[in-house]
C-alpha cells in the first residue's frame, strides 16, 4: 500500500498527524510513501513533475485541514481521468465549527458578531468589515463541510472530535496523536540551584483563556515558595511577569519539532501544569500535552476534563493529578503536594511514561494507521 501526502506545512499538526505515523509505517515496511507540498501544487501539476506523479500514483491521498470541495472535486477527477483508484482522507485535530470568540482565530472561523463583557466592559468584540469577514468565514465553513462530506474517509484524534465530524462523513476513524518514546526521555541534569522547583506551562497565544484559570494559582504559588522557578513556553501574556518576584519566571520561544523532545526534556522540569477551560473546542482536542510531559516523566496537575479526562480512566487517576471544575483550592493542594514531596514527583512520572509507552507509543500504535487505511482500501494484510 503507497500513501501519497499532501503536506501543508512542517507544524504540530502535520508531525503528529502524518509525518510520525507514517514514516515509522515505512521504517517497519508496511507502507510506502511520497509527500508533495500543498504550496507547489499547481507548480507540479503543470511540469507533471516525476514528485508529482510519485505521489499521485498512491493508494490514499492524505490530505491535512482541507477546506476546498473545488479541490476534492479536481482530485476525484483527474483520478478518474488517469485511471487511478485512489481514496482520499482528510485528516483534522481541531472543531474549527467552535473556536471561541475569545480566540485569536476566531477571525478565520467566527461566523457571528459577537460584543463579550465582562465585570461590566467590553473585552472583545468581532464586528463585520472592521476585525472580521463573516461572508468570508461562513463560505469558507460550508466549503470546509462539502470538502468533508466528499472525502472517503474523515481521521481525528478522538472520540469526542469524531462526533463533531460525522455529522459530515459516515467514515470517521479515530487515530490518536502518538509520540515516538525512543525520541522522548528524561535527562538527568545537575542543577546551579539544587532546590529549586520548576514548574512549566506551554502553549500558544490562543490559549491564554486556559493559562488564566491558574493565574491566581500561580501567583499564590510563586510567592508562598521563592524557590519556585514558572517555566513558560511558546507563549507569555505580557502582564505575567507581574505577578512574580524579579526573575522567577523562565520564557522560552518554540523550536522545531525535531528539536521539541530534547528542549522539553532539558528544561529540566519539575512539574507540569494543564488548565483547560470547559469548551466544546477543548473538549475535542487531543491531550498530547500530557503525552509529551509523561513520556519525560514531569509529573502533571491536569483539569479533569475531556480530553484529559480520559488520560486519567486509562491510568485510575494514577497518572497525573487531575483537579475537578478546575477549582483554585484543588490547584494549590495539588501543586503544594508535588513541591514538597519528590517521591510522589518520580511516583507520578513514571506511571505518566508507562501510560504514554501502552497507548501512545508510535512504535507500536502506528497499526492503527495502517488498519484504517487497509480497511478502507479493502486490502488484505499479509499475516506474518
Amino acid at each position: 500500500m503507497k500513501v501519497g501526502i499532501f503536506r501543508q506545512g512542517d507544524g504540530a499538526q502535520d508531525f503528529y498527524r502524518a509525518t510520525l505515523p507514517l514514516l515509522k509505517a515505512e521504517d517497519k515496511k508496511e507502507i510506502k510513501t511520497s509527500q508533495i507540498w500543498m504550496g507547489t501544487l499547481l507548480q507540479e501539476v503543470s511540469e507533471r513533475s516525476a514528485k508529482f506523479w510519485e505521489t499521485v500514483s498512491s493508494d490514499i491521498y492524505l490530505l491535512q485541514r482541507l477546506g476546498s470541495k473545488s479541490f476534492i472535486e479536481k482530485i476525484k477527477s483527474f483520478v478518474r481521468e488517469v485511471g487511478l483508484k485512489a481514496k482520499i482522507v482528510i485528516d483534522h485535530d481541531d472543531d474549527v465549527f467552535n473556536v471561541s470568540p475569545l480566540s485569536n482565530h476566531y477571525v478565520d472561523f467566527g461566523t457571528k458578531e459577537l460584543k463579550i463583557m465582562h465585570e461590566g466592559k467590553l473585552i472583545h468584540e468581532w464586528k463585520h468589515g472592521v476585525n472580521i469577514d463573516l461572508d468570508k468565514n461562513n463560505l469558507a465553513i460550508e466549503e470546509f463541510k462539502q470538502s468533508v462530506s466528499r472525502a472517503d474517509m474523515v481521521t481525528v484524534t478522538t472520540e469526542a472530535l469524531a462526533n463533531v465530524f460525522r455529522e459530515y462523513n459516515n467514515n470517521v476513524s479515530i487515530l490518536p496523536n502518538c509520540i515516538d518514546l525512543n525520541q522522548w526521555n528524561k535527562i538527568n541534569i545537575v542543577r546551579p540551584n539544587p532546590k529549586e522547583i520548576r514548574i512549566a506551562w506551554y502553549g500558544g497565544n490562543s490559549h491564554w483563556e486556559d493559562l488564566l484559570l491558574i493565574r491566581n494559582v500561580l501567583k499564590k504559588i510563586g510567592s508562598k515558595y521563592p524557590n519556585v522557578k514558572i517555566v513558560m513556553i511558546g507563549f507569555k501574556p505580557i502582564t505575567f511577569e507581574n505577578d512574580y518576584r524579579s526573575g522567577q519566571v523562565e520564557f522560552h520561544e518554540w523550536v522545531e519539532m525535531a528539536a521539541h523532545p530534547y528542549r522539553l526534556a532539558a528544561l529540566d522540569i519539575d512539574i507540569g501544569v494543564i488548565p483547560l477551560k470547559q469548551t466544546p473546542f477543548n473538549n475535542s482536542k487531543s491531550p498530547i500535552k500530557l503525552i509529551e510531559f509523561s513520556a519525560i516523566q514531569v509529573p502533571c496537575v491536569v483539569s479533569y476534563i475531556s480530553p484529559y479526562k480520559e488520560m486519567a480512566d486509562l491510568s485510575n487517576g494514577e497518572a497525573g493529578i487531575f483537579i475537578e471544575e478546575n477549582r483554585e483550592e484543588g490547584w494549590i493542594e495539588a501543586l503544594e503536594m508535588l513541591i514538597n514531596d519528590s517521591n510522589l514527583r518520580q511516583s507520578i512520572g513514571e506511571k505518566e511514561r508507562q501510560i504514554v509507552k501502552d497507548h501512545f507509543d508510535i512504535n507500536t500504535q502506528y497499526k492503527q494507521w495502517i488498519k484504517a487505511y487497509e480497511g478502507l482500501c479493502q486490502f488484505q494484510a499479509t499475516p506474518r
